[in-house]
């Protein structure tokens, strides 16, 4: 229909041909009739009328790419009354396909080298506007990403006027239930010998296999410092801190280590006198430990790391840096510090620190141990693969545990779930509170000195080593990663509602703390991960020339292979969902299909056979080997990323 032949009430659409400004008044009347079916796809984006100097600009309807696309497919073609032959300025087009589709619903909007828009199957797509395509024929790309808006099963109404909106780095979408907001967070994953920073739509961006840090302490400003070099090796365990920068286990190398995205572990110093940021080994001035116990690291398995302000026995207030780590190596947790008062590194009674706090090997300050679990030290060697630090509710004074996960911890009782298993294969474990520190706090008052001695500190105070999964009291399977998630009560004067997002060799599952064993409410077990729609439909792969191609059902269909779910991290994300790593790699008994682990988001409200709409590596169907049937259903999938090589074995994954 020909806008400039109506009003504003008969098309919604006014064009002002002495300025070229083109007004869009009612978007419900603002359509095109593509193959005769009105849809929501007129924008300014689109060439349908295009005036320059007020003489139209003709262009043939009938050569134009989508239009060319129809006839190919034996539909007839638009009618249109201007003659538009000669000239056409289109490069690429894209036919939605990955759903059912009748009509887009936005214009499109463009943030970056990225086009978004959203059809009527309640779909946000994502495509590459840089496709390298100019030929003005469909596009061979496939979306970077699709997004479901709102929940599953949810359509945009026929007719409704839907627009995208973008600025820094954040898209709005209207859709069914409110306005969503989606943003380009990273994700940093430690995966096998490397620490890895993934984009919005899965890719590698940034990655450090190697680490430096300095060799010696500065001996005055303005030189060069000697750098040594080692791996990442075997990393556990990647966050960012407060600065920015990244702290991750170095578990292989007996590390945690505080670097920027060069991979360089960096220094700081005050009074003469420098610390580095790696963490292998400290002093135990107070002498925490035993005779013989090692002050170097072993395995760490997880850190956090946190600055505050103290007050000290000398007087006055300190500054500390603090560093709790699982030392798992040497079964235990140890919480390291550095203090800095009045411009002096001093120790945990603020004086001025000694000779003995100085690293003969490299002349740094080394951290000192200012606070250690006393499992060890009671034989009791638990390997410690997770560490959270938590406030205990209802006292009086402020108390602080830390919780730890154990896979092979075994008890005869507990005070929070059950009682562990004797003898069974792959069961076992529990999740600890280990007293931490504790201080009174008067209101009105300044708060006292952290007391890092109390008769409890060190020792067990509570845990977990059972769970009520559907009716059944059942014992934890080993579990190597826990979340400790507190929610907002439901009503005025009602208590907080805490559980525990736990990782095991059940899967992954929130637990309800309350109660002689915490009730399982939303999980996503080993056995229901192979029912996740990973895959598009094959028949969508099937030429339409070829005889006889099966229907598309543009649903998404199940991995062919069933893939164990080794779930070895989880974080809640603010949108609800959950972030999961799976460490599971192996391959098909023929070897033409190799799953190599990898991080996804999980809806733990909607079905188990529910769309995978996030996860990396992207997983696709692999091209038929040459020789083949080029009409055949693909039977091989594969795992794809565009900058580098897969993620392997990943063992973390926290979303910024």
């Amino acid at each position: 229909r020909d806008v400039s032949s109506g009003g504003v009430a008969a098309t919604g659409v006014n064009v002002d041909y002495s300025t070229g400004t083109i007004s869009f008044d009612d978007f419900s009347k603002a359509k095109v009739r593509p193959g005769g079916v009105d849809s929501n796809t007129f924008s300014p984006s689109l060439p349908v009328w295009v005036y320059l100097d007020n003489i139209e600009v003709p262009i043939d309807w009938n050569t134009w790419g989508p239009v060319k696309h129809l006839k190919d497919e034996g539909r007839s073609t638009p009618s249109d009354s201007v003659d538009l032959s000669g000239w056409n300025n289109l490069l690429w087009y894209y036919v939605v396909e990955d759903h059912e589709c009748s009509g887009v619903h936005s214009p499109p909007t463009v943030i970056g080298n990225t086009v978004y828009f959203t059809c009527d199957d309640g779909y946000l797509y994502a495509l590459d506007a840089e496709t390298g395509e100019s030929s003005g024929q469909k596009t061979s790309k496939k979306p970077l990403w699709t997004k479901k808006i709102g929940q599953e099963g949810t359509r945009i109404p026929e007719g409704e006027a839907l627009s995208i909106a973008g600025a820094n780095g954040v898209l709005m979408v209207p859709g069914p239930g409110g306005l969503f907001a989606f943003t380009d967070t990273t994700t940093l994953v430690t995966d096998n010998n490397r620490v890895v920073e993934l984009d919005g739509q899965g890719e590698v961006t940034w990655a450090v296999d190697s680490i430096d840090w300095p060799a010696n302490a500065p001996v005055s400003a303005g030189k060069n410092i000697a750098l040594r070099q080692g791996p990442v090796n075997a990393p556990s365990c990647a966050r960012y801190v407060a600065t920015g920068e990244i702290l991750f286990c170095n578990t292989g190398a007996n590390q945690v280590c505080k670097i920027d995205k060069g991979g360089r572990v960096g220094f700081d110093g005050t009074g003469g006198q420098y610390i580095s940021w790696v963490y292998s080994k400290f002093v135990d001035p107070k002498r925490l430990l035993r005779s013989g116990q090692p002050t170097r690291l072993s395995g760490p398995k997880d850190a956090i790391m946190w600055q505050e302000m103290e007050p000290v026995a000398s007087g006055g207030v300190a500054s500390v840096v603090h560093c709790l780590i699982a030392d798992s190596g040497n079964s235990r947790i140890l919480a390291l510090t550095y203090r800095v008062k009045n411009g002096q590194f001093v120790d945990s009674a603020g004086e001025e620190i000694g000779a003995r706090f100085i690293d003969n090997d490299t002349g740094f300050v080394l951290p000192e141990l200012n606070w250690v679990s006393k499992t060890d030290s009671l034989n009791e060697r638990y390997v410690f693969d997770c560490i959270q630090l938590v406030s205990v509710p209802g006292t009086n004074t402020m108390v602080q545990d830390i919780w730890v996960a154990s896979s092979n911890f075994t008890s005869a009782g507990t005070e929070i779930g059950g009682s562990g298993p004797k003898g069974k294969a792959g069961l076992g474990g529990a999740i600890m509170a280990l007293r931490y520190r504790e201080r009174s706090m008067e209101i009105g008052q300044a708060a006292e000195m952290w007391d890092y001695s109390t008769p409890l500190s060190g020792t067990i105070t509570e845990r977990c080593d059972r769970v009520s999964m559907n009716g059944v009291e059942v014992p934890l399977a080993n579990p190597r990663y826990f979340d400790v998630v507190i929610s907002p009560s439901q009503t005025p004067m009602g208590s907080p509602e805490t559980s525990l997002l736990i990782c095991d060799n059940y899967g992954v599952y929130e637990a309800i703390i309350g109660g002689p064993a915490p009730v399982v409410r939303d999980k996503l077990l080993s056995q229901d991960y192979a029912n996740l729609l990973r895959l598009p439909d094959p028949a969508g792969k099937i030429d339409s020339a070829c005889p006889n191609p099966p229907p598309n059902s543009n649903r998404f269909v199940p991995l062919p292979a069933a893939i164990p779910l080794q779930a070895t991290c989880v974080q809640k994300l603010a949108n609800g969902n959950w972030l999961i790593t799976n460490s599971y790699s192996g391959s098909n008994i023929a070897n033409t299909s190799k799953f190599t682990g990898e991080t996804f988001e999980f809806n733990p409200q909607g079905p188990i056979d529910q769309e995978v709409t996030w996860c990396s590596p992207r997983l696709e169907w692999a091209d038929l080997p040459p020789g083949a049937d080029p009409c055949a259903l693909p039977v091989d999938w594969k795992q794809t990323t565009s900058n580098t090589y897969n993620l392997r074995q990943p063992k973390s994954a926290f979303r910024k």
